[in-house]
């Protein structure tokens, strides 16, 4: 069901779907046939389409499912990061969660000096400056 929403472009109703569509337990035959379907979704450019393979990304971090994601997180967040003025409100990321994404990114790729990782693509790097810079005078200004 939620392939074929993906395939509409149901960008919202995917989404909403997303959270119950991630275990903790290994996955059965079928349900990794269903990951390596989601390939097929390629094609869509769509800031949204974006969006949602970073939120399942997030919901299936210390998973399973993680591995078998068809899509390169650096590149989804490089193309989140340039459209995200185009992303629909309600499929943007909060600043927290692309946080955890960028520092799984980091910590993934051997980026032990944070941000100023040299395998980082400079439109990620500033994107952590940036978020980092935002949470700390949201949390700044809350005391």
């Amino acid at each position: 069901m939620l392939l074929l929403k993906l395939l509409a472009r149901q960008y919202e109703a995917a989404s909403a779907m997303a959270l119950q569509c991630v275990c903790d337990r290994p996955l059965l035959a079928e349900e990794a046939q269903i990951c390596s379907l989601l390939s097929e979704t390629f094609g869509d450019q769509h800031p949204d389409a974006h969006a949602w393979r970073l939120r399942i990304s997030l919901y299936a971090l210390h998973t399973p499912l993680y591995p078998l994601l068809p899509w390169d997180l650096a590149e989804e967040l490089v193309f989140y990061t340039r459209k995200s003025s185009h992303v629909q409100l309600l499929l943007r990321l909060a600043v927290p969660d692309e946080l955890v994404l960028l520092g799984h990114l980091i910590s993934s790729s051997g980026g032990g000096g944070g941000a100023n990782s040299s395998r980082m693509p400079n439109v990620l790097q500033s994107r952590v400056t940036l978020l980092t810079a935002a949470s700390q005078a949201d949390a700044a200004e809350l005391t």
